[in-house]
């Protein structure tokens, strides 16, 4: 059973980046597999170019583009609406055991808000969230959860395994 996190901030420049990269960091050395899905909010955003094949053949019709080279594979898939849930049923497939979302997504287990302050954070906050992720803990009043990315790496995978239903590190 994979578990899904949301680490999720308003605006650019928050630590939302960071804290995914860290978290996949150190999990990662943990010997667990992960997944990553980046959520775009620009409308008309594509990854594929005018002019290059694997653009032509989803011009042409094709449903599904996949792109392959030595070292890595590309899929390219047209969709209509729900982006985050198309892209979790392609990562379903691979046995992974985390899949973090950076950007908001209500449906997951965790919950990790980023932000620089607390007044920042009050805009965001849901009602559960494991911990709050900000480069600058110290704008946190003491009584909450506030962990650095940079600093408590180790201590954020502990409290996400916590909360997970996998008991022991992966082998895959």
């Amino acid at each position: 059973m994979v578990l899904i996190i949301s680490v999720f901030g308003h605006g650019r420049k928050c630590g939302k980046t960071t804290t995914v990269e860290v978290i996949v960091r150190e999990l990662t050395k943990r010997n667990y597999k992960v997944g990553c899905i980046k959520k775009i909010h620009i409308e008309n955003f594509t990854i594929d170019k005018e002019g290059k094949d694997s653009y032509r053949h989803a011009k042409a019709g094709a449903k599904l583009v996949a792109t392959a080279s030595p070292k890595e594979i590309a899929i390219i898939r047209k969709i209509q609406d729900n982006p985050v849930e198309k892209a979790l049923e392609l990562m379903l497939h691979d046995a992974l055991d985390f899949v973090i979302i950076e950007g908001r997504y209500d449906k997951a287990k965790i919950k990790i808000p980023v932000a620089r302050s607390y007044e920042e954070a009050k805009k965001i906050l849901p009602m559960n969230f494991l911990f709050i992720s900000s480069l600058t803990p110290e704008k946190f009043p003491s009584y909450l959860k506030v962990l650095h990315p940079l600093k408590d790496a180790e201590k954020m995978v502990e409290m996400i395994i916590s909360q997970s239903n996998i008991s022991k590190t992966s082998t895959n």
